[in-house]
């Protein structure tokens, strides 16, 4: 498994789900302009051995982050709804497969503190993972 595989497979799983929302990803264009939106982050964390043996599997732990985007002076209400449909697709227990592994929704996603980013309200979503290499 590479990194590679586990950012698609937690891409698609968002994608699947099919909320209905344009979501802005990583390092794509997008026209940040028709809110509401999702903007994708995978903030990798380090990949460590449980074990001394050279053929022991490697884990990787990270954040899988979501900022829900709505309109600056609009309420935060929009956004509490939607963090809350995003963060039911990644419960805690949730084994997404993996090209060679899986990775693991570690516990239920926590919405972060909302504030305000240019013309926008951003409510972040942490999605807590640990893949198996």
């Amino acid at each position: 498994m590479s990194n590679t595989d586990l950012e698609i497979a937690l891409k698609k799983e968002l994608s699947d789900a099919a909320l209905g929302y344009p979501i802005g990803w990583p390092n794509q264009f997008f026209d940040a302009n028709a809110f509401p939106y999702l903007v994708v982050q995978l903030l990798r964390g380090s990949t460590t051995r449980l074990g001394t043996n050279g053929a022991d599997p490697e884990y990787n732990q990270g954040i899988f982050q979501i900022s829900v985007m709505v309109k600056k002076g609009s309420s935060t209400r929009k956004a509490n709804e939607i963090c809350d449909e995003v963060k039911a697709v990644f419960p805690a227990g949730l084994r997404i497969p993996l090209a060679t592994g899986y990775c693991d929704i570690l516990r239920n996603p926590v919405a972060e503190a909302g504030y305000t980013d240019d013309a926008a309200w951003r409510t972040p979503i942490s999605i807590y993972y640990r893949a198996k290499f």
